[in-house]
């Protein structure tokens, strides 16, 4: 039976099945990623048009886009080409019988051109066979038709082609189709993102938001036509690849099982080979084309992310632009003008009585003149000191610039900077680096904006000082001649005195309008760089997102640089010798070991004495406050902001000392639930507690009812105490304790009392202890009704918890001084890097001759980290825990600093030893300090029991030399010499924490 199929045929049923099983799976997933686009639109297409007037719903319905289109890259992985390729060719295959058998066509008997030489020969051979095997049937069919019998038919050539096999091996070998398949659908993709950027750089504009939503709907229907279009031509499209791939399987259809592709080519092993490779392949091209995704998606969402900041900026510019314009109306402006036209209207009512001659009227017109021009000069001049007392210009401009500062805190801090970008490759090249985003854009806004716009740049104060001259020159020139002219009038002299007042109000007048012009000159002034600098300040940044020009990132000078090519040939050889006496140094230090221990025995055999340790660095106090306070003075008026010892910490800036206030919310919590709970906030001087507890209070108890006290001064006599608690508290006077305890408990509604500096409630002396056992017993006795929180200095808590097991009364202590490293840096950084400067960190001598370092030294970025963590190890040991403290010795730290970068050497730490004579009573005076905060002299004569003018001349003695500062009566502890102070009475054995 004839089981061979025609090779028509088996065309025939591979077409159809093309279309049916491959093309089909195809264009349903194209169409899937197609349709995808138009959903991602989506958020744009449903702006309404009452929303076309905020720019910030158009930016919000483009982040949506972005988004949108940032999830399908990860979740369209089963819908993606690469994905269902195999599975189309499988399901292809898997559809068409396994083998089929045809007739060898002619061609497979005829070397062709391309055909190699053994293959030639080979078909040479065959066709040599095939035509005497013809020749032999035709004499045997010549002998048959003369013997009346039937012709044998001539052999025919067969070849059995393994169907599935080759169309397997085929489809997977050659995988450009599959590929122009992704390309297709992924640039348009790339055109999507890349249009949306291009809007954003180009045609948005929050001030025109009615234009800018117009062009975005035409952006959008335009790139829904463009996906139209593509998905209306992928039929005819696929139909071609279709037919290509048809023409191109049966080509090796004729040839499998034949001399040119022996049946045995298309092994299972080789085919399952060819389709790992092919899977890998695909998936790799894909991955290209979803990093180049992610990226631009990247760049065009941070492009998003900024025009949300420049809204932000320019609504605090017209803020700004606004307070401006009503300041100078206000204070300038409008007072200048009312004095303007009182002077004029003065001379207009001497000019009529000028002519006449009656003494008492022109006498009655030059008092009421001297009277309405001088309140009007009054006025002003009060207005213009009002504003110099209070730095109201400077408080405005300050104002925007925290403003400012505090929102580029949305900013992320670092971005993917993309450039190098080729659109034309399939997929797109690229290279990226991560940049210092916010700290870019902050320091481009202080070059161009800020710091222009600050008080040593501008000079409000000088200015307003100038206005003041000019009015109390005016006053002074209507007073005289006014006056003048009414002693004039009472002499009956000469001169005339209506003309003599009427010269000297012209002369007052023309000094106005010089002092008006003035104002108006600065207030243009301001306007014009407000306007200049106050959107276009960021328009490099955008320039530079968009368009990702390396050169112009090295002009912003940000911290990312392209690589240097070439270092200095020295700074190399330096550290290579570095790391090579490094490896040596290893192999000697067992001989050196036992050479140096030899070496010193012999050295005092010989008398020569081992070299004395270095004495701790010593420095005079006067001089070491001195050079504090200048190196303050000297910071840009920022940096003084930002590292302000007693201005109230900014919640952007506070580091939590334990992470959270869990263990305040949980003692809130069992108290609201009937058990008993206190709370006692624990720290150093100047370590934060009043600022967590603040904190804590709007954060964890915001909704509650509270009272507040500070112990500002030190009190220790239970009267007082009481005195203090009934004022505070809103009770009525009492004479005892129980009667707070009384009052307090008749309270229908539970609430909170906070007191702070309970170091200030005791004085270490004999019978000092009343206030402080006042206290804690009436905290024993109202903690059901009342939630009792209470703040103490390290030192005073230890102290107390010895004398007085203070620690008993309270179910929490929390501490404020346990900051770690970490958290230490944090401090500093988070404040740094709000100024938008650089930092560099510099090398002692020890640290220039230390191997690990000099191995560093051609590779910057590794040598810079290497001393910040040694810098950052020695502050964090030196503050112990406390932020003031870490602060005071950044700030001295400072060697240098310029436009764009600050310096920082290592840390030295000054001696308290320096002081020549640190008797005890001193040191024991100090220590009085310590734990106590605040002293008179009338109390350190208690603890101490000096007689009370030794206490003053003590007290004195130490504020001038700058150990201690004065506050009316009150003595407290120089918070610059906290740390030394507490050193030297440690290594002392004075105070103690543990």
């Amino acid at each position: 039976m004839d089981t061979t199929t025609s090779i028509y045929v088996l065309r025939e049923s591979l077409e159809e099945k093309i279309e049916k099983e491959f093309i089909e799976l195809i264009r349903e997933s194209r169409e899937q990623r197609l349709e995808s686009f138009h959903s991602a639109l989506q958020p744009l297409d449903t702006l309404r048009e009452s929303d076309e007037n905020d720019p910030s719903v158009l930016l919000g319905a483009v982040h949506d886009v972005l988004e949108s289109l940032r999830a399908q890259l990860n979740t369209d992985d089963e819908h993606h080409i690469a994905d269902i390729y195999p599975v189309a060719v499988y399901q292809l295959a898997g559809s068409l019988q396994d083998s089929a058998v045809i007739n060898q066509h002619i061609d497979r008997f005829r070397p062709l051109e391309n055909d190699s030489l053994f293959l030639k020969a080979a078909k040479s051979l065959k066709n040599m066979i095939r035509s005497i095997d013809i020749m032999i049937k035709s004499g045997i069919n010549f002998l048959r038709r003369n013997s009346d019998k039937a012709p044998k038919e001539a052999h025919q050539w067969t070849q059995k082609i393994p169907v599935r096999k080759v169309i397997e091996y085929h489809l997977f070998s050659r995988n450009e189709l599959p590929k122009w398949w992704i390309n297709e659908d992924e640039r348009l993709l790339v055109k999507i993102v890349i249009k949306l950027q291009d809007f954003l750089a180009d045609d948005f504009d929050p001030l025109q938001a009615a234009h800018s939503a117009k062009a975005m709907a035409e952006l959008v229907e335009q790139l829904h036509k463009q996906i139209d279009e593509q998905k209306s031509s992928l039929a005819e499209d696929l139909e071609e690849d279709s037919r290509a791939m048809q023409e191109m399987l049966v080509h090796h259809f004729e040839r499998a099982g034949t001399l040119e592709k022996r049946a045995s080519f298309y092994s299972r092993a080789r085919i399952d080979r060819t389709k790992n490779r092919a899977s890998d392949h695909l998936a790799d091209f894909s991955k290209q084309w979803k990093e180049a995704h992610e990226s631009l998606l990247d760049r065009t969402g941070v492009v998003a992310g900024f025009w949300q900041f420049r809204s932000a900026l320019y609504n605090h510019v017209q803020e700004l632009k606004t307070r401006l314009n009503r300041y100078f109306e206000d204070s300038l402006f409008t007072p200048i003008q009312e004095l303007g036209q009182q002077l004029e209207h003065e001379q207009n009512e001497l000019e009529k009585v000028e002519a006449k001659d009656k003494t008492s009227a022109q006498k009655a017109i030059l008092e009421t003149a001297l009277k309405n021009l001088t309140r009007q000069a009054d006025t002003l001049q009060e207005g213009i000191n009002e504003s110099l007392e209070k730095g109201s210009l400077d408080q405005i401009v300050q104002d925007f610039s925290d403003k400012v500062l505090s929102e580029s805190g949305e900013i992320p801090d670092n971005v993917s900077f993309v450039h190098d970008l080729d659109l034309d490759k399939n997929p797109p090249t690229l290279d990226s680096e991560q940049i210092n985003w916010r700290q870019m854009v902050i320091r481009v806004l202080k070059k161009q904006l800020l710091t222009p716009l600050m008080p040593p740049q501008q000079r409000y104060e000088e200015f307003l000082r100038l206005q003041l001259n000019e009015v109390i020159e005016i006053r002074e020139v209507i007073d005289v001649n006014l006056n003048s002219a009414l002693e004039l009038l009472d002499n009956s002299g000469e001169e005339n005195p209506i003309s003599i007042a009427r010269e000297g109000l012209e002369r007052s007048e023309h000094k106005l309008e010089q002092s008006a012009s003035a104002a108006r000159e600065t207030h243009q002034k301001l306007l014009s760089l407000i306007q200049e600098n106050g959107y276009s300040s960021t328009d490099q940044l955008l320039n530079l997102l968009h368009t990702g020009e390396p050169g112009d990132l090295q002009i912003l000078d940000a911290t990312y640089r392209v690589k240097e090519t070439a270092d200095n040939w020295r700074t190399i050889l330096s550290a290579r010798w570095a790391r090579l006496q490094d490896s040596v140094s290893i192999l000697g230090r067992l001989g050196r070991s036992k050479t140096k221990k030899k070496a010193r025995t012999l050295n005092r055999f010989l008398g020569f004495g081992e070299e004395s340790p270095p004495e701790e660095k010593k420095a005079d106090i006067a001089n070491y406050l001195s050079k504090t306070d200048a190196r303050v003075e000297e910071l840009p008026y920022i940096y003084r902001r930002l590292f302000n010892f007693d201005a109230s910490t900014d919640q952007r800036f506070y580091v939590l000392p334990n992470g959270n206030f869990l263990n305040l919310g949980k003692a809130y919590e069992s108290w609201t639930k009937d058990l008993p709970a206190s709370i006692a906030i624990v720290g150093e001087r100047g370590s934060g507690k009043t600022a967590y507890l603040n904190m804590a209070l709007n954060d964890v108890l915001a909704e509650t009812h509270r009272s507040h006290i500070t112990i500002s001064k030190t009190i220790w006599t239970r009267e007082h105490c009481i005195t203090l608690l009934c004022e505070q508290l809103d009770l009525k006077k009492t004479d005892s304790a129980e009667g707070i305890i009384a009052a307090l408990n008749r309270r229908t509604k539970r609430n909170i009392v906070v007191v702070e500096a309970l170091q200030n409630l005791y004085l270490r002396s004999l019978n000092g202890y009343e206030a402080l056992e006042t206290l804690l017993y009436i905290i024993t006795e109202t903690k059901d009704s009342i939630f009792w929180i209470v703040t103490c200095s390290s030192y005073a808590w230890h102290f107390l918890q010895k004398t007085s097991s203070v620690a008993d009364y309270f179910s929490h202590v929390i501490r404020s001084d346990d900051l770690s490293r970490e958290q230490i840096k944090s401090v500093i950084l988070k404040r740094h890097e709000a100024s938008g400067y650089d930092l560099v960190f510099e090398a002692d001598e020890t640290q220039q001759k230390n191997r690990a370092y000099r191995k560093l030294l051609d590779r910057e970025q590794e040598a810079q980290q290497y001393l910040e963590d040694q810098y950052f190890d020695k502050l964090s040991k030196l503050a112990e825990g406390n932020a003031s403290i870490a602060m005071i010795f950044w700030i001295r730290s400072i060697r240098d600093f310029n436009d764009t970068h600050f310096y920082i050497r290592p840390l030295e730490v000054t001696s308290l030893e320096l002081v020549e004579d640190l008797t005890p009573d001193i040191l024991f005076t100090l220590a009085a300090m310590v734990l106590h905060d605040t002293l008179t002299p009338q109390q350190l004569s208690r603890v101490l029991l000096f007689n009370e003018q030794e206490s003053k001349l003590m007290l004195s003695r130490l504020k001038s030399r700058g150990l201690l500062n004065q506050s009316g009566p009150n003595y407290s502890l120089n918070q610059l010499m906290y740390r030394q102070v507490v050193n030297v009475l440690k290594q002392r054995n004075i105070i103690h924490l543990y």
